[in-house]
C-alpha cells in the first residue's frame, strides 16, 4: 500500500502513527483494569470502550492511509483522543468508586487542565502544517519566476 503524500509537514509514518495512538491511549487500559478490580464493572467497561474506540479509529485511519491525507488523519485521531479523555475524566470526577477508593483527597477538577494537551497539539500541528505549506508554495512560486528560493535574501 502506498500512503497518500501530504502537501505539508505531516506524512504517514508507522512509528509516529502507532506511537501517537498508543501513547495517547495507554493510560486508559490500566485505569479500566483498576476499576474492574475495584468491582466497578460499568466504569471499567466505559473506559475500556473509550480505549477501544480510539484505537479502532486509529486503525481505521491507518488502514486507509492510501486514501486519507496524513494531516487530517492525525487531527481526527487527536480529536478522538480528546473526546475519550473528556469522557474518562468526566467519569472519574463523578464516580463514587473513584472518589472513595482511588482518588481520596484528590481535586479532580484540577485535572481538567490535562485536557488542554489535545487541543494544544491540534493547534500546534495546524500552525506547523500551515507554515510548511506556505514555505512550499512560496518556494515553488519563486522557482517558477526564475529565482532561486534558497538565495532570495542575496542582492
Amino acid at each position: 500500500m502506498n500512503p497518500m503524500r501530504g502537501p505539508g509537514r505531516f506524512q504517514w509514518n508507522a512509528a509516529g502513527w502507532i506511537g501517537a495512538q498508543l501513547g495517547a491511549t495507554c493510560w486508559l487500559a490500566p485505569l479500566a483494569i483498576l476499576l474492574f478490580l475495584k468491582k466497578d464493572a460499568v466504569g471499567a467497561l466505559l473506559i475500556a470502550t473509550a480505549f477501544g474506540a480510539v484505537n479502532v479509529l486509529g486503525l481505521f485511519l491507518w488502514l486507509r492511509r492510501d486514501r486519507i491525507p496524513p494531516y487530517p488523519a492525525i487531527q481526527t485521531l487527536l480529536g478522538g483522543c480528546a473526546l475519550a479523555a473528556l469522557a474518562t475524566l468526566f467519569f472519574v470526577i463523578t464516580s463514587p468508586v473513584m472518589q472513595r477508593d482511588v482518588l481520596a483527597g484528590w481535586k479532580p477538577w484540577n485535572a481538567l487542565f490535562s485536557l488542554s494537551v489535545f487541543p494544544g497539539l491540534m493547534v500546534m500541528f495546524h500552525f506547523l502544517e500551515r507554515e510548511s505549506r506556505e514555505r512550499t508554495t512560496s518556494a515553488s512560486g519563486a522557482s517558477r519566476d526564475g529565482e532561486d528560493p534558497g538565495n532570495s535574501a542575496r542582492p
